[in-house]
């Protein structure tokens, strides 16, 4: 827990690292926003509107290797990152109007609101593929995950509707879960939703080495997931989701209280098992005895 080495930049203006993953270089890939100007290195970044994704790779030492930034006019950031064996970057992000990341601009569904991201680098920053998913409304990327194979998995938020491939969904309620999965050229393999009357969020995804994705995320009130109904106790309550490589629901479970309880973030170990963090209010038996949270009487 000793720490090897700092690496610390930034401009005169609010910057934030959003996301980091290992490369098989031993180096690290980070992602996330700047506003006006910032250095990374010797490198100098200048904002093309109110804030710039940029993405990063370090070396083993935390020395700058390369950096890259993609923006216009709005509010652009990386939300996640991984890396695939080969050590090529998949980059999930939210972008607003007009954006090119490395390739031909993108054009987001409503205009100064914002769609998700998906798109592939290499190793150095170079650009193999880039899409959007989005309509006249907001949609918010939640995670993105990457199996041995190359298979990339993520998942994330719409209203109204989404079309991932050439499937178009509708939404439920106000906002719906997505969990899609693409081959590595970024081919949509399938897609799928899941959401009840009022506001669902898949905000954690991981994948294992058969392809079996597990996601994390909340729904406020009921939310329905193939045959099953969750009922949430008063507020928000975290589920988690396990699907095959095909999409078939494996099981799902919710956890919560009377207030907001979310998962967020999801890793597997070995076998397979979920490691899950997020936060809660007052109480969230998810063991016993329940935890309680630490707050002023």
């Amino acid at each position: 827990g000793e720490a090897q080495w700092l690496f610390a930049a930034g401009g005169a203006d609010s910057d934030g690292a959003n996301a980091v993953a290992a490369t098989p270089d031993g180096g690290w890939i980070i992602g996330g926003s700047f506003a006006d100007k910032v250095s990374f290195g010797s490198t100098q970044l200048v904002s093309a509107g109110r804030t710039d994704a940029f993405l990063l790779k370090l070396d083993a030492t935390g020395a700058v290797q390369w950096a890259k930034q993609f923006g216009g006019l709005y509010e652009d950031s990386i939300n996640n990152l991984a890396v695939d064996v080969q050590g090529n970057i998949i980059v999930q992000a939210v972008f607003a109007d007009e954006v090119s990341w490395g390739g031909a601009k993108l054009h987001a569904g409503g205009g100064s609101d914002a769609d998700v991201l998906l798109a592939k680098y290499d190793g150095n920053g170079n650009h193999l593929w880039s899409k959007n998913f989005g309509n006249q409304f907001n949609e918010v990327p939640g995670g993105v995950a990457v199996d041995p194979a190359g298979n990339i998995v993520m998942t994330g938020s719409f209203d109204r509707s989404i079309k991932i491939g050439d499937t178009e969904h509708g939404n439920a309620g106000e906002s719906d879960v997505f969990v899609a999965r693409f081959a590595a050229d970024g081919t949509a393999l399938w897609s799928k939703t899941f959401g009840g009357p009022r506001e669902d969020i898949g905000y954690g995804i991981a994948v294992d080495a058969a392809g079996a994705i597990t996601v994390s995320g909340w729904f406020f009130g009921k939310m329905t997931i193939g045959d099953k109904t969750l009922t949430g106790k008063g507020n928000k309550e975290f589920f988690l989701l396990k699907l095959d490589a095909t999409g078939a629901m494996q099981w799902v479970s919710a956890y919560g209280d009377r207030d907001h309880d979310q998962g967020r973030v999801v890793a597997l170990n070995k076998s397979g098992g979920a490691v899950v963090a997020g936060v809660f209010r007052f109480s969230l038996p998810i063991a016993q005895p329940p935890l309680q949270s630490s707050r002023n009487e």
